[in-house]
Protein backbone atom coordinates (compact mmCIF):
# COMPACT_ATOMS: atom_id res chain seq x y z
CA UNK A 1 0.00 0.00 0.00
CA UNK A 2 2.87 2.36 0.74
CA UNK A 3 4.27 2.29 -2.81
CA UNK A 4 0.89 3.03 -4.36
CA UNK A 5 0.36 5.77 -1.82
CA UNK A 6 3.46 7.54 -3.17
CA UNK A 7 1.62 8.25 -6.39
CA UNK A 8 -1.27 9.66 -4.40
CA UNK A 9 1.01 11.88 -2.33
CA UNK A 10 2.81 13.20 -5.37
CA UNK A 11 -0.48 13.79 -7.11
CA UNK A 12 -1.81 15.61 -4.07
CA UNK A 13 1.26 17.82 -4.12
CA UNK A 14 0.22 19.05 -7.55
CA UNK A 15 -3.38 19.52 -6.45
CA UNK A 16 -2.33 21.45 -3.38
CA UNK A 17 -0.42 23.81 -5.63
CA UNK A 18 -3.79 25.32 -6.53
CA UNK A 19 -4.28 26.01 -2.82
CA UNK A 20 -1.15 28.13 -2.81
CA UNK A 21 -2.51 30.31 -5.59
CA UNK A 22 -5.99 30.72 -4.15
CA UNK A 23 -4.64 31.23 -0.64
CA UNK A 24 -2.26 33.99 -1.61
CA UNK A 25 -4.88 35.68 -3.75
CA UNK A 26 -7.46 35.63 -0.96
CA UNK A 27 -5.04 36.35 1.88
CA UNK A 28 -5.14 39.80 3.50
CA UNK A 29 -2.37 42.07 2.29
CA UNK A 30 0.97 41.75 4.04
CA UNK A 31 2.09 45.10 5.27
CA UNK A 32 5.76 45.70 4.63
CA UNK A 33 7.82 48.85 4.65
CA UNK A 34 9.11 48.09 1.16
CA UNK A 35 5.68 47.45 -0.32
CA UNK A 36 6.66 43.87 -1.17
CA UNK A 37 3.11 42.53 -1.12
CA UNK A 38 2.84 42.39 -4.93
CA UNK A 39 6.00 40.30 -5.11
CA UNK A 40 4.62 38.00 -2.41
CA UNK A 41 1.65 37.09 -4.55
CA UNK A 42 3.58 37.07 -7.80
CA UNK A 43 6.27 34.69 -6.55
CA UNK A 44 3.81 32.18 -5.12
CA UNK A 45 1.75 32.20 -8.28
CA UNK A 46 4.83 31.71 -10.43
CA UNK A 47 6.10 28.94 -8.15
CA UNK A 48 2.74 27.24 -8.43
CA UNK A 49 2.82 27.47 -12.22
CA UNK A 50 6.30 25.97 -12.31
CA UNK A 51 5.11 23.03 -10.19
CA UNK A 52 2.32 22.35 -12.65
CA UNK A 53 4.91 22.45 -15.45
CA UNK A 54 7.22 20.09 -13.48
CA UNK A 55 9.91 22.78 -13.51
CA UNK A 56 10.83 22.25 -9.89
CA UNK A 57 14.12 24.14 -9.86
CA UNK A 58 12.39 27.30 -11.05
CA UNK A 59 9.66 26.73 -8.49
CA UNK A 60 12.26 26.56 -5.70
CA UNK A 61 13.74 29.87 -6.88
CA UNK A 62 10.35 31.57 -6.81
CA UNK A 63 9.51 30.26 -3.34
CA UNK A 64 12.88 31.47 -2.07
CA UNK A 65 12.27 34.91 -3.58
CA UNK A 66 8.90 35.01 -1.82
CA UNK A 67 10.72 34.29 1.46
CA UNK A 68 13.28 37.00 0.78
CA UNK A 69 10.41 39.46 0.37
CA UNK A 70 8.57 38.20 3.47
CA UNK A 71 10.65 36.00 5.85
CA UNK A 72 7.54 34.84 7.74
CA UNK A 73 5.87 33.53 4.60
CA UNK A 74 4.89 30.10 5.91
CA UNK A 75 3.11 29.16 2.68
CA UNK A 76 6.35 29.60 0.75
CA UNK A 77 8.17 27.30 3.18
CA UNK A 78 5.35 24.80 2.79
CA UNK A 79 5.66 25.10 -0.99
CA UNK A 80 9.38 24.41 -0.76
CA UNK A 81 8.64 21.35 1.34
CA UNK A 82 6.26 20.06 -1.32
CA UNK A 83 8.70 20.65 -4.16
CA UNK A 84 11.62 19.04 -2.34
CA UNK A 85 9.39 16.07 -1.53
CA UNK A 86 8.44 15.62 -5.16
CA UNK A 87 12.12 15.85 -6.08
CA UNK A 88 12.94 13.14 -3.54
CA UNK A 89 14.94 15.42 -1.23
CA UNK A 90 13.34 14.32 2.02
CA UNK A 91 15.76 16.14 4.32
CA UNK A 92 15.16 19.56 2.77
CA UNK A 93 11.44 18.82 2.62
CA UNK A 94 11.45 18.15 6.36
CA UNK A 95 13.37 21.36 7.11
CA UNK A 96 10.86 23.47 5.23
CA UNK A 97 7.77 21.77 6.62
CA UNK A 98 9.20 22.31 10.12
CA UNK A 99 9.72 25.98 9.35
CA UNK A 100 6.17 26.36 8.04
CA UNK A 101 4.82 24.82 11.25
CA UNK A 102 7.11 27.01 13.36
CA UNK A 103 5.66 30.11 11.66
CA UNK A 104 2.06 28.88 11.79
CA UNK A 105 1.32 25.91 14.03
CA UNK A 106 -2.27 25.79 12.76
CA UNK A 107 -1.23 25.15 9.15
CA UNK A 108 -2.83 21.75 8.56
CA UNK A 109 -1.18 20.98 5.22
CA UNK A 110 2.30 21.37 6.71
CA UNK A 111 1.56 18.62 9.27
CA UNK A 112 0.29 16.45 6.44
CA UNK A 113 3.42 17.07 4.39
CA UNK A 114 5.77 16.48 7.32
CA UNK A 115 3.94 13.29 8.27
CA UNK A 116 4.31 12.03 4.72
CA UNK A 117 8.06 12.69 4.78
CA UNK A 118 8.39 10.90 8.12
CA UNK A 119 6.66 7.85 6.69
CA UNK A 120 9.04 7.77 3.72
CA UNK A 121 11.90 7.86 6.19
CA UNK A 122 10.40 4.81 7.92
CA UNK A 123 9.11 6.77 10.92
CA UNK A 124 5.53 5.54 10.72
CA UNK A 125 4.75 6.46 14.33
CA UNK A 126 5.88 10.02 13.60
CA UNK A 127 3.79 10.03 10.45
CA UNK A 128 0.71 8.92 12.37
CA UNK A 129 1.35 11.59 15.00
CA UNK A 130 1.46 14.34 12.38
CA UNK A 131 -1.67 13.04 10.64
CA UNK A 132 -3.41 13.05 14.02
CA UNK A 133 -2.41 16.70 14.46
CA UNK A 134 -3.76 17.54 11.02
CA UNK A 135 -7.00 15.67 11.73
CA UNK A 136 -7.40 17.37 15.12
CA UNK A 137 -7.32 20.72 13.34
CA UNK A 138 -9.39 19.59 10.34
CA UNK A 139 -11.45 16.46 11.17
CA UNK A 140 -12.74 16.08 7.59
CA UNK A 141 -9.25 16.01 6.03
CA UNK A 142 -9.74 13.00 3.78
CA UNK A 143 -6.12 12.48 2.74
CA UNK A 144 -4.87 12.66 6.33
CA UNK A 145 -7.17 9.77 7.29
CA UNK A 146 -6.26 7.84 4.15
CA UNK A 147 -2.51 8.33 4.58
CA UNK A 148 -2.74 7.43 8.25
CA UNK A 149 -4.29 4.11 7.22
CA UNK A 150 -1.23 3.38 5.09
CA UNK A 151 1.13 4.15 7.97
CA UNK A 152 -0.91 1.94 10.29
CA UNK A 153 -0.52 -0.98 7.87
CA UNK A 154 3.23 -0.49 7.98
CA UNK A 155 2.99 -0.66 11.78
CA UNK A 156 1.12 -3.99 11.44
CA UNK A 157 -1.94 -2.30 12.95
CA UNK A 158 -4.72 -3.72 10.79
CA UNK A 159 -7.63 -2.54 13.01
CA UNK A 160 -6.14 0.95 13.13
CA UNK A 161 -5.75 1.01 9.37
CA UNK A 162 -9.35 -0.09 8.83
CA UNK A 163 -10.59 2.53 11.28
CA UNK A 164 -8.74 5.25 9.37
CA UNK A 165 -10.11 4.00 6.06
CA UNK A 166 -13.60 4.07 7.50
CA UNK A 167 -13.01 7.65 8.65
CA UNK A 168 -11.82 8.58 5.16
CA UNK A 169 -15.05 7.14 3.76
CA UNK A 170 -16.99 9.29 6.20
CA UNK A 171 -15.16 12.29 4.78
CA UNK A 172 -15.97 11.40 1.17
CA UNK A 173 -18.15 8.45 0.25
CA UNK A 174 -17.09 8.69 -3.37
CA UNK A 175 -13.36 8.21 -2.81
CA UNK A 176 -12.85 4.82 -4.41
CA UNK A 177 -9.40 4.12 -2.96
CA UNK A 178 -10.77 3.97 0.57
CA UNK A 179 -13.18 1.17 -0.32
CA UNK A 180 -10.52 -0.64 -2.35
CA UNK A 181 -7.94 -0.73 0.43
CA UNK A 182 -10.49 -1.45 3.14
CA UNK A 183 -11.62 -4.36 0.99
CA UNK A 184 -8.04 -5.63 0.95
CA UNK A 185 -7.88 -5.33 4.73
CA UNK A 186 -11.10 -7.31 5.01
CA UNK A 187 -9.44 -10.15 3.14
CA UNK A 188 -6.61 -10.22 5.68
CA UNK A 189 -9.26 -10.47 8.42
CA UNK A 190 -11.13 -13.10 6.38
CA UNK A 191 -14.20 -10.89 6.55
CA UNK A 192 -15.05 -11.76 2.97
CA UNK A 193 -18.63 -10.49 2.96
CA UNK A 194 -17.61 -6.98 3.99
CA UNK A 195 -14.71 -7.15 1.54
CA UNK A 196 -17.12 -8.05 -1.28
CA UNK A 197 -19.31 -5.12 -0.32
CA UNK A 198 -16.32 -2.75 -0.37
CA UNK A 199 -15.06 -3.96 -3.75
CA UNK A 200 -18.59 -3.72 -5.14
CA UNK A 201 -18.73 -0.06 -4.09
CA UNK A 202 -15.22 0.50 -5.44
CA UNK A 203 -16.32 -0.90 -8.80
CA UNK A 204 -19.39 1.32 -8.87
CA UNK A 205 -17.07 4.30 -8.42
CA UNK A 206 -14.32 3.04 -10.74
CA UNK A 207 -15.45 0.23 -13.08
CA UNK A 208 -12.08 0.20 -14.86
CA UNK A 209 -10.08 -1.09 -11.89
CA UNK A 210 -9.87 -4.77 -12.75
CA UNK A 211 -8.07 -5.66 -9.52
CA UNK A 212 -11.32 -4.93 -7.70
CA UNK A 213 -12.93 -7.61 -9.86
CA UNK A 214 -10.10 -10.04 -9.12
CA UNK A 215 -10.24 -9.51 -5.36
CA UNK A 216 -14.03 -9.69 -5.29
CA UNK A 217 -13.85 -12.91 -7.28
CA UNK A 218 -11.36 -14.43 -4.84
CA UNK A 219 -13.58 -13.49 -1.89
CA UNK A 220 -16.63 -14.95 -3.65
CA UNK A 221 -14.74 -18.23 -4.03
CA UNK A 222 -14.02 -18.17 -0.30
CA UNK A 223 -17.74 -17.98 0.52
CA UNK A 224 -18.68 -20.68 -1.99
CA UNK A 225 -19.96 -18.42 -4.78
CA UNK A 226 -17.80 -19.77 -7.60
CA UNK A 227 -20.22 -18.97 -10.42
CA UNK A 228 -20.30 -15.31 -9.44
CA UNK A 229 -16.54 -15.37 -8.96
CA UNK A 230 -16.00 -16.70 -12.46
CA UNK A 231 -18.09 -13.87 -13.87
CA UNK A 232 -15.74 -11.40 -12.21
CA UNK A 233 -12.65 -13.22 -13.47
CA UNK A 234 -14.10 -13.41 -16.98
CA UNK A 235 -14.92 -9.70 -17.02
CA UNK A 236 -11.45 -8.83 -15.76
CA UNK A 237 -9.97 -10.98 -18.55
CA UNK A 238 -12.12 -9.26 -21.18
CA UNK A 239 -10.93 -5.91 -19.84
CA UNK A 240 -7.32 -7.01 -20.40
CA UNK A 241 -6.21 -8.18 -16.96
CA UNK A 242 -4.07 -11.24 -17.77
CA UNK A 243 -3.86 -12.25 -14.09
CA UNK A 244 -7.51 -13.30 -14.33
CA UNK A 245 -6.56 -16.29 -16.52
CA UNK A 246 -4.85 -18.17 -13.69
CA UNK A 247 -7.89 -17.77 -11.45
CA UNK A 248 -10.18 -18.96 -14.22
CA UNK A 249 -7.98 -22.02 -14.65
CA UNK A 250 -8.18 -22.75 -10.93
CA UNK A 251 -11.85 -22.12 -10.28
CA UNK A 252 -13.79 -21.99 -13.52
CA UNK A 253 -13.15 -25.32 -15.24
Amino acid sequence: MQNKSFQLFAGLAILVASFLTSACNNKPKIKTASGANAFYNEHLIKANDFILESDFESSVKEFNMAIEEEPKNYKAYYGLGQVYFIMGDLDDAMVNYNKAIELNNDFVLAYYGRGTVKSFKGDYAGGVADMNKAIAKKPDFLMAHFSKSSFKINQNDLPGSMESLTQSIECNRRFENSYYYRGMCCGTKKDYKQGIADFTTALELNPERTQSLIYRGIYLVNIGQQKLACKDFELAKIMGDTSAVSYMNMYCK
